[in-house]
């Protein structure tokens, strides 16, 4: 019997073993938005006076951004995005979590905006493991110096290399 060396080739997508640098560079390049509780746009890196308010204001020292959409950057029909947007934001509210939508949109890149949440309150752990459960490749977490980083959830392909 000969081997079939692309016999796996059907399978059911796996996130590959690394992210992608262009991808972490375009997630370094979105701009997280919310219009509530007051108009936010976040940038990675980027210190927020306004986000410091939100923080103050509901007395937290920690955000984030996740969203559900496109598992791994695979994109989704509208339908099932929509499903698992809607089962994100009934997870928060189970929870007793406050969180605000919100949306990640690339500036100049062919990708649709991602809609999602903003939640508060959230430490760095509690949002990574927030994004892994819904198969993201990374979240945005803001904590008490209200500057947005990207947090990857999977090593970068610079990170994978011997």
């Amino acid at each position: 019997m000969s081997a079939h060396p692309h016999h796996h080739a059907d399978i059911a997508v796996a996130p590959a073993a690394a992210i992608d640098a262009a991808l972490i560079q375009a997630y370094r390049e979105t701009i997280y938005t919310l219009q509530r509780p007051t108009p936010l746009a976040l940038r990675v890196d980027e210190a927020n006076d306004a986000l410091r308010v939100v923080h103050a204001k509901y007395g937290v020292s920690e955000s984030c951004f996740v969203t559900a959409h496109n598992p791994f950057s695979v994109r989704l029909e509208d339908a099932a995005n929509d499903g698992r947007h809607r089962a994100l934001c009934e997870e928060l509210q189970a929870t007793g979590c406050v969180f605000f939508e919100a949306k990640g949109t690339h500036p100049t890149g062919p990708w649709p905006a991602e809609q999602g949440v903003f939640a508060l309150g959230l430490s760095r752990t509690d949002a990574a493991a927030l994004g892994r459960r819904w198969d993201q490749n990374a979240v945005v977490w803001c904590g008490g110096d209200a500057v947005p980083q990207l947090v990857a959830l999977r090593p970068s392909a610079e990170e994978v290399q011997p």
